[in-house]
């Protein structure tokens, strides 16, 4: 890792939830909704728009290529497992938007 370079663990990233997990299965599909589809986050934009915004930084793909690298050693099992947890929950909240 190029030296400066913060890196990551999963204590670290800002899960899409109110208040941080300890773990990722307190990354429930309950709670990624409250905190996605709230009044107070991103206004502007539809409740599929926000899910879709989402399931685009949150793909499992997304972070293996994009941000996995960044993350330590240690903890890459326990992010990739909350990143699958929160790509399922919003895949179940957008298959629940489209009904």
């Amino acid at each position: 890792m190029p030296i400066g370079l913060t890196t990551l663990t999963f204590d670290t990233i800002a899960w899409p939830v109110v208040s941080p997990p300890r773990s990722p299965e307190s990354l429930t599909t309950r709670r990624i909704e409250a905190f996605l589809l709230s009044a107070l986050h991103s206004g502007e934009a539809t409740r599929a728009q926000r899910l879709r915004n989402a399931m685009r930084i949150w793909h499992p793909d997304k972070w293996e290529g994009s941000w996995i690298w960044l993350v330590e050693e240690r903890d890459k099992a326990r992010v990739m497992e909350g990143v699958a947890k929160v790509a399922r929950a919003l895949s179940e909240l957008l298959n629940a938007e489209s009904w």
